[in-house]
Order: C-alpha cells, then structure tokens, then sequence
C-alpha cells in the first residue's frame, strides 16, 4: 500500500510542477522573476523544467510510412522487425520475435512513465 501511495505522490508533484512550469513558459518572465512572485526555488523549477523536457522529447513519435516493399516478408517468411531512430543518435532494434509486452515497457521508460 506505502508503495501505491509513493506512485500517487509523485504523480501529483510531476502534475504541480508540469503547471508551473507550463505557465512560467507562457509568461515572458525570467526563470528568477517567475520563482520570486511565486515563491518558488529556482532549482526545483530548472529541474522539473529539465526533466519534463527530457519526457516530452522522449514521447513525441512521429509516424513513418513504409514503402510496400519492406513490408513484404523477406526469404524464410520472417520479417526483419524495425528500427526506432531517437534523438542524439540513439535508436532502438525491434526484431520480428520481440514481445509486446517488451516494448510497451520500453516507450513507457522513455515517455518517463514507470
């Protein structure tokens, strides 16, 4: 139970820190100004700044057509699975055999959402 109510706790603080951070965004003001009239730290705003850019960057997919070509079946009837290019030169590999499961626990990760 301590554990689901950990979960619930940081949920609501990224959801605090998402509104603050949006709304110090659209305000035109420095970093410094924005956490002087609200009286926040300067630090925890960079860091949740930081850290909700990082999730946003992570989440934002943009679909790929594939020509009809690659999708056909190669020699053997197996496909060749597909590569997933990230930002800053990372990709991931997901061969034909990988497990749904997998993969969802994957761009979980990446969307920051464990």
């Amino acid at each position: 139970m301590a554990n689901h109510n950990r979960q619930e706790h940081e949920i609501s603080k990224q959801r605090f820190w998402k509104a603050y951070v949006g709304v110090w965004r659209r305000s035109g003001l420095s970093q410094n100004e924005y956490c002087r009239q609200n009286n926040l730290r300067k630090n925890q705003l960079g860091y949740w700044k930081n850290k909700l850019g990082r999730q946003a960057v992570a989440a934002n997919f943009v679909p790929v057509p594939i020509p009809a070509q690659e999708q056909k079946a190669e020699v053997g009837g197996s496909a060749s699975g597909i590569t997933i290019y990230l930002e800053a030169g990372m990709s991931i590999k997901v061969e034909n055999d990988f497990t749904a499961e997998t993969l969802v626990r994957v761009v979980a990760v990446l969307g920051g959402q464990l």
